[in-house]
C-alpha cells in the first residue's frame, strides 16, 4: 500500500515547528492505515489511534496558543474547528473500542483523517500564514 497522505511541500504553512508536527499528524494516519491493511488486531489500532488522539490535542494547543500570541482575528472560529475535530476523534475512538475484535477500523475513518487534515491545513491553517509573518517580522 503506498502512503494514505503523501506529504507535499503545498501543505506548509511557513512556520517550521507547525510544518514538523503536521508532518507527523501525516505520518501517524498512515502508520494507521498501514496497520489497518496489514490486518493489525483491533489492540493495536486502538494504541494508534490514541497515539494520534494524543498528538492532535498537542498539537492543537501548540497552534492555538501561537495564534493567541498572534492576536489571530479569526482565533475563536479555528479553535471551534479543532474542537468539533476532537470531538469527532473521540467518538471514532469509542467505536473501535466498542467494537475491538469485531472487525476492523472502518476505512471511513482513515477516508475522514486524511479529507479533514489536507483541507484543514490548505483551507484554515493556510489563512493564518500572514499572521504569524506579521508577528515573526515584528521580532515579538
Amino acid at each position: 500500500m503506498s502512503e494514505l497522505i503523501a506529504w507535499n511541500p503545498r501543505f506548509s504553512v511557513t512556520h517550521e515547528d507547525i510544518d514538523n508536527q503536521h508532518k507527523r499528524l501525516v505520518a501517524l494516519i498512515n502508520l494507521l492505515a498501514k496497520s489497518k491493511d496489514e490486518g493489525k488486531q483491533a489492540d493495536v489500532l486502538e494504541v494508534t489511534m490514541n497515539e494520534l488522539a494524543n498528538y492532535i490535542n498537542q498539537h492543537f494547543q501548540f497552534e492555538e496558543d501561537l495564534l493567541k500570541k498572534n492576536s489571530y482575528p479569526d482565533f475563536e472560529d479555528h479553535r471551534k474547528e479543532h474542537l468539533q475535530f476532537k470531538k469527532w476523534l473521540t467518538k471514532a475512538q469509542n467505536k473501535l473500542k466498542d467494537e475491538k475484535g469485531k472487525r476492523a477500523l472502518p476505512q471511513e475513518v482513515l477516508n475522514y483523517l486524511k479529507t479533514w487534515l489536507t483541507s484543514h491545513i490548505m483551507v484554515s491553517d493556510k489563512k493564518y500564514i500572514p499572521c504569524l509573518k506579521t508577528y515573526i517580522k515584528s521580532g515579538v
